[in-house]
Parts: structure tokens; C-alpha cells; sequence
């Protein structure tokens, strides 16, 4: 969760005839935060990231006068009509497609202000925005400017001079995109949001002068700096929702600071818009609902009252039944009509909620899968083997490629972030290996295991592997091993001499129930598999599968099991 830092003076002005100190750090957590700690006059806060609305103080002391009935709720704000226009290129569209924009006039932009506003963008660009992928917010003087803008792709030869890592008052001059996008640290940083060949967007008013090229860096022409009295806010993006809720909760902000608003007309290629659009969400919440789900008698008064608290317009229906809703443009963690019941919960207050005992008296006992777990991790801590954790998510060539294993028609990542995560595991053997590979510099022997799930066609089987790499050791040892656990588990298995891939010829068995049934595979691991781990020294392995061959009786007298 995103951490707000907000010096307590300040807030408490913003409050306006705000509570004792200690009454309103008392009240903050039950509105919806963790306070991270308190120095002297400097208050750190996290809030959840359904509340980008409260990631600067001016959006925490607007919370908190509803929350603490300092002030009534204002869900209408006077925004005025367009005087300036930006023109959507057909070229940007592919790259970057949604743009929206906002004016702030009569602005006085102190230290405090300028602080809060670069970490509120910061902030957004960081969490709506996902590392600006999604969303990336610019701000610029716009008496610095000439509109109409325009929002164009152009090539990476074209020029201008960006904002220095510095901020406004470092040193700058013209560069090529290519240059930016390979030498400038946020170009360093945020490159990979664009195509790696091909024109970039970029931001421009009448005179050609560069505001920005989104989502990396903005131009030095339009710095916002303590002059700075109008402001012009330009929002790109991959999502139009995302991007028209980071302005909304901009705009707002630069509103508790004193700015008059004024719309900007975008003109895109499939027709014009105007933002921001602020106008309030309406809703409808019946009482009923609220009073099931929260287990509270309420009536339709006081879940007005509750949303009144949270900054809602509220007003009860006149039959009594139902509550309606104007949820304020700055509120964008509304999705689902159990979003309106929480925040009555919360408007209700959180501590007068009590406790109660449960009408009937049951006793929680393991999953019976959780007791053959207990089994198996008992089973190989006996025998000398230390347990770690693998990632479930895995690649071809670690499952396959360099350890010689069949693929057995593996569930893929349709999406993957990675080449490292495209499937799920189908065995537990490579992420081990994987693991002496990390330790090469350790001493010999090492033995570990791991109980995890693989998934074998689409579903999750329950399956406990071990290695085990030392100067010494070959097939009679895992056959101990292997011996040692089935009579641990209670397995009634045989061990039948079969070739198997990763494994060394003649040294290998496969484990067969009663019933002819394959559940594990042991030996000692090729030598082209350890070349392919870094592996120096003998290894071998066991595998079994856990879930529908070791039964959960008997576990009684185990103390997971209490």
C-alpha cells in the first residue's frame, strides 16, 4: 500500500477547526488506513489502493471533515467551460491512445503545495497508472504555453529539450528522442512502455514547443515552478477509465488548494470530448440490504447518515426502503453495489460493530490432504533433508529442456509476464535442482525437499520430491530413502526397474501400487542433467505423489494434528 507522508500542522489547517491531536490520529485507522508512524509533526498514513483519493493531504483532510463532521459533503464542482482545445493525431492512436486534460487557474503554488502535488502524481502514476503503463499524469504552466496542443507521433530524431533529473532548475538542453530514451534516467526507466523501433507520442502546442513526450519525461519549457499560477494537467493512457479517474482526482486535489477549474476540449479522430467530466455518480441503496449484510438495524436516516460520512450526497426515499446516492467524481473504488454497503459499515464505524460467540459450538480440524502433508514433511526431516519452497509458475526449458522430462501437456500462461513464467510445474524435481545449482557454493552433501502442489492435466496433485547431491552417493542410497518413506507413508508400493528421462540407465525405478498404478519415480540423475543444472557432484531424486496414494489415517498423535 501506497505510504502518504503529511506534515500534522498543515492538515490540521486544511481541517479547518480540526479535533485534539490525539482524537484524530484515534480516528484515522477506523476511516481506512494503517498509520506507518508518527515523528514529532510528521504523520506517515497507508491507504488502501481503492482510495487514490486520499494520497495527498488535501484528499486526507477532505475525508476526514465529513468523517469527523467538520463540513458537509460537496459532490458538485463548478468547472468552467473550454477555452482551450488539443487535437488527437490518427498516428498517436496505436501507441498510446487516451488522452485527457484539465486546467487549474489562480493557483498559489508554496513549497507545501508543490510537495503535495508531485507526490500525488507520483503516487497515481505509481498505483492506478502501474508504474505509469496504464496511466501517466503530466503537469505544466500554461502561461508558459500557446495553445491549441496537439497530440502527435513523431520520430525518435525529433528534438527538444526535457526536464532535468535535476527538477526545473537544473541544467537542459535539446536532445533526440533516441538520445532521451537511452541516456536520460526516466527514459532509462520507462523505455519499455514503448515500441523499441517507431515514432513516439508526443505533446505540442502552436509554437512546436514540446509539453511532453508521455509516458517518460516532460519538456523544460512548461516547469511548474513556485511562479507558476495556471496549470495544465495532461493524462495519457492505455485505459480510458484509468485515465479519466487520475484527472478527476487531480482536479479535485488542485480544487481544496483555492483553483478555479476550466475544461479543455480533446478533439479525437472519432469525435470530440470535454474533461474533466465531474459530475456525480448516482446510486441507490436499499436499507434492507445494508441491514443483512451488516448485521446492524439500521433505517434509512442513519444510512444516509453513514454515507454523508464517507463524502457522499445522501437522501432517504420517501417510502423508507431505499437511500439515494451521489457519490462525488473524486470517488473512482466503485464498482459493485456491496462498494455503497461498505462504506456505510464504515460511515456506521467499524469499532461499535461488537463481537459475538457463534450460535454453534464446532471444533476446526487439518484438511485430511494437510495430515499427508504432515506425513511427508515428517518423513523427510527424519531422514536428514531440509524443506524449502519453489514458484509454482515455471518455463519450458526448466521443466523440460534441461532436464530431459517428457512434456505432459502442461497448463500455459496465456499472458505471461516473462519467458521464465509461461506454465505451472509438472514436476517438483527441476525447481530442487534448481536449487543446488544456487548453492554450488556450499558445502557437500545437501539434501532438501519440497511438499508442493504440481498440475498435472489442468488439476492440482499434491506430490513431495527430494534431492540429494554428495561426493558419495548413488541408487542404493535413494532406494534406502525410498524404502524408508514408503514404510513412513504406509504405501504399499513396489519399486520396478524402468528407463526414465534425467535418469541414469539401469539405475532408476518407478514406484507401482497394488494396483498398477504409477505414483512416483526415483534414482540417480544423468549426468547431461547435472551439466545442465551446474551440477559437479552425484545427485539423485525421488518424487512421489502424495494426493490418492498416502492416506491421512493415523495421524492422530501427530502435533499438527491437535
Amino acid at each position: 500500500m501506497p505510504v502518504i507522508s503529511v506534515q500534522l500542522p498543515e492538515l490540521e489547517r486544511l481541517l479547518g477547526s480540526p479535533p485534539p491531536r490525539e482524537t484524530l490520529l484515534a480516528q484515522l485507522p477506523l476511516m481506512g488506513c494503517d498509520i506507518d508512524h508518527v515523528e514529532g509533526d510528521e504523520l506517515a498514513v497507508e491507504f488502501f489502493p481503492n482510495r487514490p483519493d486520499c494520497y495527498s493531504v488535501e484528499g486526507i483532510a477532505r475525508a476526514l471533515r465529513c468523517y469527523l463532521g467538520l463540513g458537509t459533503p460537496t459532490v458538485h464542482f463548478a468547472v468552467s467551460a473550454p477555452t482551450v482545445s488539443l487535437k488527437v493525431h490518427p498516428s498517436v492512436v496505436p501507441l498510446r491512445p487516451h488522452i485527457v486534460c484539465g486546467i487549474a487557474r489562480n493557483l498559489h503554488l508554496d513549497d507545501p503545495t508543490i510537495t503535495s502535488l508531485i507526490g500525488l502524481q507520483e503516487k497515481l502514476d505509481l498505483t492506478l497508472g502501474r508504474q505509469r503503463a496504464k496511466v501517466s499524469i503530466g503537469l505544466h504552466d500554461l502561461r508558459s504555453l500557446s495553445p491549441p496542443f496537439e497530440y502527435k507521433a513523431v520520430g525518435r530524431d525529433f528534438s527538444f529539450a526535457p526536464l532535468s533529473a535535476l527538477g526545473p532548475e537544473g541544467p537542459t538542453h535539446e536532445q533526440e528522442i533516441a538520445t532521451i530514451l537511452r541516456e536520460h534516467p526516466k527514459g532509462v526507466a520507462y523505455a519499455h512502455l514503448l515500441p523499441k523501433r517507431g515514432p513516439v507520442p508526443i505533446i505540442l502546442d502552436s509554437q512546436r514547443r514540446v509539453l511532453s513526450m508521455p509516458p517518460i519525461i516532460n519538456g523544460t519549457h512548461s516547469a511548474v515552478t513556485a511562479r507558476t499560477t495556471d496549470l495544465f494537467l495532461d493524462i495519457t493512457g492505455t485505459d480510458g477509465t484509468a485515465v479519466a479517474a487520475a484527472l478527476n482526482v487531480m482536479m479535485t486535489m488542485l480544487l481544496e488548494r483555492g483553483g478555479v477549474l476550466e475544461a479543455v476540449t480533446i478533439v479525437r479522430p472519432d469525435g470530440s470530448l470535454v474533461a474533466p467530466d465531474l459530475r456525480p455518480r448516482a446510486a441507490v441503496v436499499a436499507v434492507d440490504q445494508a441491514c443483512a449484510l451488516l448485521g446492524v438495524p439500521l433505517d434509512a436516516a442513519k444510512v444516509a447518515q453513514c454515507l454523508a460520512r464517507m463524502g457522499h450526497e445522501a437522501k432517504p426515499a420517501a417510502d423508507g426502503r431505499t437511500v439515494q446516492v451521489a457519490t462525488p467524481a473524486y470517488r473512482v473504488d466503485f464498482l459493485h453495489a456491496v462498494d455503497w454497503l461498505e462504506e456505510v459499515a464504515i460511515g456506521y464505524g467499524f469499532d461499535r460493530f461488537g463481537g459475538s460467540l457463534p450460535t454453534a459450538q464446532t471444533f476446526g480440524r487439518p484438511l485430511p490432504l494437510r495430515l499427508v502433508d504432515s506425513r511427508a514433511r515428517i518423513g523427510a526431516l527424519g531422514m536428514g533433508f531440509t524443506e524449502m519452497v519453489g514458484f509454482t509458475l515455471s518455463n519450458d526449458l526448466e521443466q523440460y529442456g534441461t532436464s530431459g522430462l517428457p512434456p505432459p501437456n502442461p497448463t500455459r500462461i496465456s499472458n505471461p509476464t516473462s519467458d521464465e513464467q509461461t506454465l505451472l510445474r509438472t514436476s517438483l524435481l527441476p525447481g530442487l535442482l534448481g536449487q543446488l545449482r544456487l548453492n554450488r557454493q556450499n558445502d557437500l552433501p545437501q539434501r532438501i525437499f519440497e511438499v508442493g502442489d504440481v498440475i498435472i492435466d489442468h488439476r492440482n496433485v499434491r506430490a513431495l520430491g527430494l534431492v540429494w547431491i554428495a561426493s558419495k552417493v548413488g541408487w542404493s542410497d535413494i532406494k534406502g530413502v525410498g524404502q524408508r518413506l514408503l514404510q513412513d507413508l504406509g504405501v504399499d508400493a513396489q519399486m520396478i526397474a524402468r528407463e526414465r528421462a534425467g535418469f541414469i540407465v539401469g539405475r532408476v525405478g518407478i514406484l507401482l501400487t497394488a494396483d498398477h498404478r504409477e505414483v512416483g519415480v526415483l534414482g540417480e540423475i544423468h549426468p547431461a542433467m547435472l551439466e545442465a543444472f551446474g551440477l559437479a557432484a552425484p545427485t539423485v531424486a525421488l518424487e512421489l505423489r502424495l494426493e490418492g496414494t498416502v492416506e491421512p489415517e493415523g495421524v492422530g498423535a501427530l502435533p499438527s494434528a491437535a
